[in-house]
């Protein structure tokens, strides 16, 4: 999943996930700590919310699954690639691990804007 937004904002991105089982499922989902791609720095833990966390679907369900992550500028560097991963487990199968790319844009400012019309 690609999640993208300006710095400071919350970049969501959705996943479906069916059960194709013949029984109920209890899905779970969680985000792994966050870091950059490149590997400068440590890894953190995101301000994450996943919608819904937690599901149980009957057989041949099927839900779509929010993540969203605030990117603040504390822990965030303007247009640099950090890699995560959204883990999905449920009905004792091996867990889904679903790669994260979070990218947070420089946001403009509206002062640089009032800026550039009082110099003309």
């Amino acid at each position: 999943l690609t999640l993208v937004a300006a710095l400071g904002g919350v970049a969501s991105a959705s996943l479906a996930v069916a059960n194709t089982k013949e029984e109920r499922a209890h899905i779970r989902c969680r985000v792994t700590d966050v870091r950059r791609a490149d590997g400068v720095g440590p890894a953190f833990t995101a301000a994450t919310t996943i919608a819904p966390e937690y599901v149980e679907l009957g057989p041949g369900e099927e839900v779509s699954l929010r993540v969203s992550i605030r990117l603040d500028a504390a822990d965030y560097e303007p247009n640099v690639l950090y890699v995560g991963e959204l883990h999905v487990t449920g009905h004792g199968e091996p867990r889904l691990e679903v790669p994260l790319r979070i990218t947070a844009r420089e946001a403009a400012s509206p002062h640089e804007h009032q800026v550039g019309k009082d110099a003309q």
